[in-house]
């Protein structure tokens, strides 16, 4: 279906080409987004502790948030590892 779609566009020989990352420039992504998730991190556990209602409230919200951001960092871990080992 898509080939007619875009048989216009793209002709009925057209090939398509393969894009590389390199990955230095990987791992420097995933350690930026690593350092500012880290700065937010510490920013909301500052606010929630100086502000937050009480400890219980404060140490449930902190549990999801972390939780939910360790499962993210292992996903873009584990995906970076997949890309380069098939590259």
């Amino acid at each position: 279906m898509l080939n007619t779609l875009f048989s216009g566009v793209l002709g009925n020989n057209a090939e398509l080409t393969e894009i590389t990352i390199s990955a230095k420039i990987l791992w420097t992504g995933f350690g930026g987004i690593a350092l500012l998730c880290a700065t937010i991190t510490v920013i909301l556990l500052y606010h929630w502790v100086k502000y937050g209602y009480n400890p219980s409230k404060i140490g449930f919200m902190s549990t999801l948030y972390l939780a939910g951001v360790l499962a993210l960092f292992g996903l873009f871990f584990l995906s970076i590892l997949a890309y380069i080992t098939s590259i």
